[in-house]
């Protein structure tokens, strides 16, 4: 299969040049790189396709240090007509759905949520592993933790858990104040 052109191959790694702390880095989850650039003034990021350019990238703005966070790429491929997961790890009801479409789909999620973080993934570990980047991530940024404290316990490739636990489901009220 020829390879695509440049152009036509999706960003996987993403350097964030200037963005709310632990940044600048450069990542290869998006779960990682939205939340330090989501609703922060004058963010300065972009999407790559290998780790060279987003450090070209990072070079040409004089950002000298900055953190990792590298994974290696995924083996697995999207396949015309095999199943998909769309993570939504920031919109209305954030978790992994089946479908993109429809009442119990990802889109009604997302679509006109401000700030809403989703991709596709060919595997559903892919995408539970994209919520918890996203919401470990969000958590370091509301914390305002250090690169430091964020190399120290950002947890290592492999560990499983529930990544919708880190996320803060809205408190609801009832006319007597009781839930």
């Amino acid at each position: 299969m020829p390879r695509k052109a440049r152009s036509q191959r999706k960003a996987e790694i993403y350097a964030v040049a200037e963005g709310f702390s632990p940044a600048p880095g450069i990542f290869s989850s998006w779960g990682h790189a939205h939340p330090l650039v989501t609703g922060y003034r004058n963010a300065q990021f972009q999407g790559f396709t290998t780790v060279a350019e987003a450090e070209m990238y990072l070079a040409r703005r004089e950002v000298k240090e900055y953190i990792r966070m590298i994974r290696p790429a995924s083996t697995t491929s999207f396949r015309r007509g095999e199943k998909a997961y769309y993570a939504v790890a920031n919109g209305r009801s954030p978790g992994v759905h089946e479908y993109y479409f429809g009442d119990d789909g990802a889109e009604p999620k997302v679509v006109q949520f401000s700030g809403a973080c989703h991709k596709r993934f060919p595997t559903l570990v892919e995408a539970e592993s994209f919520i918890a980047d996203w919401a470990n991530m969000y958590s370091f940024v509301c914390r305002g933790e250090s690169k430091q404290e964020l190399c120290r316990v950002v947890c290592p490739l492999g560990v499983a858990g529930s990544p919708i636990a880190f996320v803060k489901e809205p408190e609801m009220e009832t006319t007597d104040g009781i839930v």
